[in-house]
């Protein structure tokens, strides 16, 4: 999740995950002993993959999305729900008692970590926690296409502004929460120079008051840098895809999907 705060039931009724994805990860852990996602958030994928049959603990930093998967998760059926482990923590410096055959880092979650060594740090994290021959899987945005623009594109601001003017956020989408129907902008800053789009969301409830903002700044890679990233922290890239559909990753591709194992020396150090 993002530094700033972000009000964990609103960030639930708008951030539902890419289409596809559910269907996607449930493949990828089929037969898989033990599951890791980072990130879980309140617990859209580990429900879809426990209802599958697997076995799946989810890390999330935020207590608040934390305590909705806990209430999700008791909303399940017993034998699905037994499927499913909570544990409050960062991913980018956790240690947990056993290693996992899957780890998965879902809906650009990579990229809220804001600097390359957090980024290494996570994956060196999910080195550690690997099984000898268990697999990462991530997906995330394609930032390719665009980031090509950034020479021709001169940015509003070079480094991050804590205040949003009104006039920079477009209409998105109406959301309903209990009733009650929020009219959801949305406004972005982009220092291509970072590779950091930063992202604010503001919720505007048809009954009045003040609205709520929810920020979540993201340092995007680019393919290109995919297999160095893994390869510093002791992972090797097997494949890179540009959907759940397993087309090849192209320049336009809109999204990302990547699976990588322990780069053969880290196995062999075991």
């Amino acid at each position: 999740m993002s530094e700033a705060p972000y009000p964990a039931d609103l960030y639930a009724l708008l951030h539902r995950g890419t289409p596809g994805d559910l269907a996607f990860y449930s493949r990828q852990c089929a037969g898989a002993s033990a599951v890791l996602e980072l990130g879980c958030g309140y617990g859209r994928v580990l429900e879809a993959l426990a209802r599958a049959g697997s076995r799946v603990l989810g890390l999330e930093r935020d207590g608040d999305l934390l305590a909705l998967a806990a209430a999700r998760r008791r909303r399940l059926e017993a034998p699905a729900a037994q499927r499913i482990a909570l544990v409050r923590g960062d991913m980018r410096h956790f240690e947990l008692t056993r290693r996992f055959d899957r780890i998965l880092i879902p809906h650009s979650g990579l990229y809220c970590l804001l600097s390359e060594v957090d980024c290494t740090r996570c994956l060196e994290c999910v080195a550690a926690h690997l099984t000898d021959d268990g697999l990462l899987i991530l997906d995330a945005y394609a930032a390719d296409s665009f980031h090509q623009l950034a020479e021709a594109t001169t940015p509003l601001r070079t480094t991050p502004d804590p205040h949003w003017e009104d006039e920079e956020f477009e209409p998105l989408v109406s959301v309903e929460q209990n009733g009650r129907v929020y009219d959801v902008t949305e406004a972005s800053r982009w220092t291509p120079a970072q590779q950091r789009l930063d992202v604010v969301y503001r919720y505007r409830s048809r009954d009045g008051g003040a609205p709520s903002d929810g920020h979540i700044p993201q340092r995007y890679l680019l393919a290109s840098q995919l297999p160095g990233q893994f390869e510093a922290a002791g992972l090797q890239l097997l494949s890179l895809h540009g959907d759940f559909r397993g087309n090849p990753f192209r320049e336009d591709s809109e999204q990302l999907v990547a699976v990588a194992r322990l780069a053969p020396r880290s196995w062999s150090g075991r």
